[in-house]
């Protein structure tokens, strides 16, 4: 790993709940909320339904990943990629300046 990698998991690793300022704490839950109706939203899209099709024979490997909303068990990439899929279909995520943020959530 790079010397910023190591920094920032080592920061991470020792950050405290308590010492994330309330801004930050309700900044992260308006990205949850929104993305996750942005993932309903998005759950019949062709994209979506392509991607369950094709995760349906994707054995999960060392780590498994569900599709949110579907429970279906199947690999870890392609549950990021449904997931992601779904998330980003109606381009409603992350109504903020600076970006989308939410990007990263399919995969997590």
């Amino acid at each position: 790993m790079d010397n910023l990698t190591i920094a920032i998991a080592e920061n991470a690793a020792a950050l405290e709940f308590e010492r994330i300022p309330g801004e930050t704490i309700h900044a992260a839950k308006q990205r949850l909320i929104d993305t996750l109706g942005c993932a309903i939203g998005g759950a019949r899209c062709a994209a979506a339904q392509m991607g369950r099709r094709i995760a349906a024979g994707a054995a999960p490997i060392a780590h498994a990943g569900r599709v949110l909303g579907f429970g279906e068990t199947t690999s870890a990439e392609s549950a990021a990629f449904v997931n992601t899929a779904m998330i980003r279909y109606l381009d409603f995520n992350d109504t903020v300046h600076g970006g989308h943020p939410s990007d990263t959530l399919g995969g997590i």
